[in-house]
């Protein structure tokens, strides 16, 4: 039996088998043939939340003993044939005109209501300011968990469990955003800087998206350490922490699902804060790439659920305030990072 076969047509049917003893409740058969497709096959079975089955092929150890391949992220400069974007006056009129809708994720409690409201007096005061006249509009926010109600989940998985409980299957449910290839989800400290306008970030993300069918998530707003004149390439090849989610690009809805799909399937104790999970973890190979320089900021911050990185941490706690600079968000090239899953 060659490779190809067994991959693209054995597998798949020991694969169906098992879905069918599944559903039917043959709880034997089902063991065997997950017995046999790992022990003959070196093959891990997972079942995903929509009552699926997905599988991946496993290394086994020099006492034939199955473990894991092991895995490593691999960061690079996305092609400039490709990756790089002008952001021009000319550029932005891709959308002929249409306001870019936004979700906005908070948390129903004090702190956050008054975060919210901070940031929604921000954007309107915006609103008259680009010379295309598009905004972000409409505006929806999202309410994910409190922590102060779900205090077993922790803070370095709030965020995580918030996305895969309520954001991500709330937005394929959603018949308001099934006609949009991209959803923007922002962090409720969002900061717009007033020479990149919506439409031109949806220009350049329209741009890479086209031209890389294997990205499906961009960062536009993140922040490394500021006490250094270090690249943003330069950062994430040292390993260095990232806040990267306080504006994300969704290509919807294949992304959306593949985000939803993968989130479902860590197991409990490796979930962790969702920044970790989509920029270092290599329990997933979701195609993502990160703007450069980033295209949108945040407001300060006077309390945080995790630790900020170093040259962006306030006296007192919370992280400091941070807009990209004009000038180089004007004129400069809009470059990719990339990350790549490996084995």
């Amino acid at each position: 039996m060659t490779a190809e076969f067994e991959d693209t047509v054995y597998i798949p049917t020991l694969v169906n088998q098992l879905l069918e003893h599944r559903r039917n409740r043959q709880i034997k058969e089902a063991d065997q043939v997950k017995s046999i497709l790992l022990h003959e096959h070196s093959v891990q079975v997972y079942y995903r939340r929509d009552g699926t089955i997905g599988w991946g092929k496993i290394n086994k150890d020099f006492c034939g003993t199955p473990t894991f391949a092991k895995k490593r992220i691999v960061w690079s400069m996305v092609s400039s044939s490709v990756g790089d974007t002008a952001l021009s006056d000319e550029s932005s009129s891709s959308r002929g005109g249409d306001n870019v809708p936004l979700i906005i994720v908070t948390v129903n409690n004090p702190l956050y209501r008054s975060r919210l409201t901070e940031t929604m007096q921000h954007l309107s005061s915006l609103a008259t300011t680009y010379n295309d006249g598009v905004t972000f509009s409409p505006i929806k926010t999202i309410d994910l968990l409190d922590l102060s109600y779900h205090p077993t989940i922790g803070p370095n998985r709030i965020l995580f469990e918030g996305w895969r409980q309520i954001l991500l299957p709330m937005l394929l449910n959603s018949s308001t955003s099934n006609d949009r290839s991209i959803v923007y989800i922002a962090e409720d400290d969002i900061r717009l800087s007033n020479s990149v306008s919506p439409s031109k970030i949806t220009n350049v993300c329209l741009k890479v998206f086209n031209s890389n069918q294997d990205l499906h998530i961009l960062s536009l707003g993140h922040a490394y350490s500021t006490t250094n004149n270090k690249s943003l390439l330069d950062c994430v090849l040292q390993g260095k922490g990232l806040h990267a989610t306080t504006l994300l690009a969704l290509r919807h809805p294949k992304g959306t699902r593949l985000l939803l799909d993968c989130m479902e399937t860590i197991p409990h104790g490796k979930r962790c804060h969702l920044d970790r999970f989509l920029f270092h973890s290599t329990l997933h190979s979701i195609g993502l790439a990160l703007s450069d320089p980033p295209l949108v900021g945040w407001g300060e911050v006077t309390e945080t659920l995790t630790s900020v990185g170093a040259g962006c941490r306030r006296n007192g706690g919370g992280r400091l305030e941070h807009v990209p600079n004009n000038s180089i968000c004007t004129d400069g090239e809009v470059r990719w990072v990339r990350r790549y899953y490996t084995t």
